[in-house]
């Protein structure tokens, strides 16, 4: 979860070192609701509804969600995050790399420019809706990025530390190793690709394409909007329990719903009055995707 830092005292009447702060309400009334339910009342990212400017005007939330800063458990997520990102090895090059910066002007140059870097990242860990077990790295991709010329220094440091004899020999060692190192780093991360790009996400992009107008709207979670995007139809997030005016009204066009496996089995409740009539249900080895068309409950099968 990346936090946005900036002021926020024309909405809060005070300063606050992050402008989103209002997650805390999320995370409190998840306890008692549905994850998906509390997104869906306080939006997910730029989508904002009524109730995230609520939640702005009160500020942070109480408890530990709200912001309260936790300097020893922000110490121990980041150490834990940064050591598993890279090998004892190259942190032991990059420890030489940091006394080596220390001790030339240049260098404690250098580290401060990085310092000044990392500092937005770094604090935003002190808030507990930064830290994010699943994604350790989302908050300290740019310390992690300003370790490794650390390493690179540590490399240099031990290259000149050798004999003059060998030390022409020792640096075609060294940049060898260097090379092995970097293609070590540079070995792409196996990612599970998302729904969408899964056998059942693809016949159901085409489904739509086939099935849904351009101007008809599709409701959907945010977890399947990448769905409704990659067939190019027209998104609108599923709204809340308690948000019944939010649902697209009846007019010329029809009204469609998607569903997945992703949703976890607790979509919001239909308004009353609404019904879903099941269209096409594909299934793979990702998980299933369902379409179906949002009628009115007079209407007939």
């Amino acid at each position: 979860m990346t936090l946005s830092l900036g002021l926020r005292a024309l909405v809060t009447g005070r300063l606050s070192a992050s402008g989103r702060l209002w997650e805390g309400f999320v995370l409190e009334l998840g306890a008692l609701l549905p994850l998906e339910w509390c997104k869906q009342l306080f939006g997910l990212g730029l989508w904002a509804p009524p109730m995230r400017a609520v939640a702005q005007g009160f500020g942070a939330a109480s408890g530990r969600a709200a912001g309260a800063l936790d300097p020893l458990t922000a110490l121990f997520f980041g150490m834990g995050a940064l050591g598993g990102a890279l090998s004892l090895l190259l942190w032991t090059l990059g420890a030489l790399g940091l006394i080596r910066a220390l001790g030339h002007r240049e260098g404690r140059r250098v580290l401060g420019v990085m310092a000044g870097a990392s500092a937005a990242q770094v604090a935003a860990t002190l808030l507990y809706q930064a830290r994010n077990p699943a994604l350790p790295l989302s908050n300290l991709l740019v310390p992690l990025a300003c370790c490794l010329p650390l390493v690179a220094a540590g490399l240099g440091a031990l290259a000149d530390a050798l004999p003059a004899a060998s030390r022409a020999r020792g640096r075609y060692g060294l940049a060898g190793l260097g090379l092995l190192l970097a293609a070590a780093l540079a070995v792409p991360a196996r990612l599970t690709p998302g729904l969408e790009l899964s056998a059942a996400g693809a016949q159901a992009a085409a489904a739509m394409v086939d099935l849904v107008a351009e101007d008809e709207p599709v409701v959907a979670s945010f977890t399947n909007a990448p769905l409704a995007m990659r067939a190019g139809r027209t998104w609108v997030p599923w709204p809340a329990p308690w948000d019944p005016l939010s649902w697209p009204a009846a007019g010329g066009g029809r009204r469609w719903a998607l569903l997945s496996s992703l949703d976890g089995g607790r979509p919001a409740p239909l308004p009353p009055g609404l019904r879903l009539a099941p269209v096409r249900l594909y299934r793979g080895s990702a998980g299933w995707v369902a379409l179906a068309e949002i009628r009115d409950s007079t209407t007939t099968p």
